[in-house]
């Protein structure tokens, strides 16, 4: 059996916000709204489909962490930052080749590897 992550949901505390920070790595959204459920918004990332929720109070934790590997880490970085993401560790070459770890608008870890070619 093989397994594959097909789904991650985070609770946003800004939408939008998190919206621009995730597409500034490429991500595209679309707004979604499940029956009567709240609208949220949806985008691929690989095969893996990113779901961001609006969160109820306290309910955003930096608990979590997600990896994306990158063409370009330095242009990345820049992109980030202009969507409003937070440089938590500065690029650093790695067994799996040049990584950096960003903080999402939530407080999110986000870790990026440039992979050594």
């Amino acid at each position: 059996m093989t397994l594959n992550l097909n789904l991650i949901v985070l609770r946003v505390k800004d939408i939008d916000a998190s919206a621009r920070f995730y597409a500034a790595l490429g991500i595209t959204f679309k707004r979604e709204q499940h029956g009567r459920g709240p609208i949220h918004l949806t985008g691929e990332a690989g095969q893996v489909l990113l779901e961001l929720y609006p969160a109820g109070q306290g309910a955003c934790s930096e608990a979590v962490r997600l990896g994306f590997s990158v063409c370009s880490l330095e242009g990345m970085l820049e992109s980030i930052a202009a969507a409003g993401g937070t440089v938590v560790s500065e690029p650093k070459p790695g067994p799996w080749g040049v990584r950096a770890v960003l903080a999402d608008p939530d407080g999110n870890r986000v870790e990026l590897v440039e992979s050594a070619r």
